[in-house]
């Protein structure tokens, strides 16, 4: 069965964290598809604070070293949508474009898998794809009476079940700690090479981001 994986963001900005876990998850399955999406209008998170086209081309700049073998593309169809980002009209269109025998996953952290029930149609979103949670020490998974109904139905131990199912499954993966955030890197000036590639640090520099 063909495969698919989308690590949705705002990626403002992109940061060694968003990198790391994308290296590990791929290093780790090994998705034909590795597919950014960066997000136009966050709609649990306040505005971005640089615009779509500098997020996008400080994502283009992150991604641009990689191999092949990582087969990572970006998508632009959230950047471009004139309405908001729902994650659910997203993956409706990756499935009429896939069709219904592609194994489509969504990766998400775990604060934003405990997010899940204030998404538009959160439920519907099993109905069309697989979650890939990445795991945080200090988060519990099932916090939520939602949640731990959703994780009694489609939690599986089996990780390979990912790519050899269309959709409905939630795994939880380790992908190592890498404890920063793009909130934290532009609330307390944490922009520099430790935690970001130097493109995108140049970047950043040169159009005055996040001053």
């Amino acid at each position: 069965m063909d495969n698919v994986l989308i690590f949705g963001g705002t990626f403002d900005p992109v940061h060694k964290g968003h990198l790391s876990i994308a290296e590990n998850v791929q290093q780790h399955f090994q998705f034909q598809r590795f597919i950014f999406l960066p997000c136009k209008l966050p709609l649990l998170k306040q505005s971005a604070a640089a615009s779509p086209t500098q997020r996008l081309k400080m994502l283009d700049l992150a991604l641009a070293d990689y191999p092949v073998s990582y087969h990572f593309e970006i998508d632009e169809r959230e950047i471009n949508r004139p309405s908001p980002s729902y994650t659910v009209t997203t993956l409706e269109s990756y499935r009429e474009e896939l069709g219904e025998n592609v194994a489509l996953t969504l990766l998400m952290g775990m604060d934003s898998f405990h997010q899940l029930p204030q998404w538009h149609q959160w439920t519907r979103i099993l109905e069309l794809a697989n979650i890939l949670v990445i795991k945080r020490p200090d988060i519990s998974p099932s916090e939520s009476s939602n949640l731990r109904e959703s994780l009694s139905r489609h939690l599986t131990k089996r990780e390979h079940d990912l790519k050899n199912t269309a959709q409905g499954l939630i795994y939880f993966f380790d992908a190592g700690a890498y404890p920063i955030s793009s909130t934290e890197i532009r609330k307390n000036s944490l922009l520099n090479s430790e935690n970001m590639p130097e493109s995108v640090l140049e970047f950043i520099t040169h159009n005055k981001l996040y001053l």
